[in-house]
């Protein structure tokens, strides 16, 4: 992160990848598996060490999603990310 913070850009955590579990879905192997409820831990985190930016895939009804739906963020959950994480 540190490192990365010297080039002078913006850096932009992608928490919605950092909570996948590729391949580890329960049933369908070909989907990945969740970590859902890292999501504001780690955006937390983010914040704190002076992330710019967090990139979040939000849906009103994420279990209802064609893939992946066990990393998307109810939109409910959004708003209290937002509150947790907000500088």
């Amino acid at each position: 992160m540190e490192i990365r913070k010297q080039t002078g850009y913006p850096v932009i955590f992608d928490v919605w990848h950092s909570v996948q579990i590729p391949g580890g879905h329960r049933i369908i192997e070909s989907c990945s598996g969740e970590n859902r409820k890292f999501v504001l831990l780690l955006s937390k985190a983010a914040v704190v060490v002076g992330i710019a930016e967090l990139f979040l895939e939000v849906y009103e009804n994420p279990d209802k999603t064609l893939s992946d739906s066990q990393n998307y963020i109810e939109l409910k959950y959004f708003k209290q990310i937002l509150k947790y994480t907000k500088v």
